[in-house]
């Protein structure tokens, strides 16, 4: 099963997100495409500092933005993290054992 769980500061934005272990290869594939690309469209295009550990067998992906966390704002960064989680969010829905989502929002 795919865990997914999205970090949320006290204004509720998304400041990262931890994806881990493995699934159905084609759910797998999905997820790693939406957090991939999440992850290099921020340093592209959000021109936000983050820190980034990645598993080394690929089971696991965790983005953190320490501005954002400590309550800064990056409209980019946090929009480009919002559409990464209605992605997964559809994924989840249509493959409901293969992923887990815990928004922090939720807590």
């Amino acid at each position: 099963m795919i865990k997914i769980t999205v970090y949320r500061n006290h204004k509720r934005a998304i400041y990262g997100f931890k994806a881990k272990n493995h699934g159905d290869p084609f759910v797998c594939a999905g997820v790693s495409a939406l957090v991939m690309n999440a992850v290099n469209s921020i340093e592209r295009f959000a021109n936000e500092k983050f820190v980034c550990d990645a598993g080394q067998d690929g089971g696991l992906l965790e983005l953190i933005m320490p501005r954002i966390k400590d309550g800064g704002a990056n409209p980019t960064a946090e929009l480009l993290l919002e559409s990464m989680l209605l992605g997964l969010i559809n994924i989840a829905q249509q493959y409901p054992q293969q992923m887990l989502i815990i928004d922090s929002s939720d807590s």
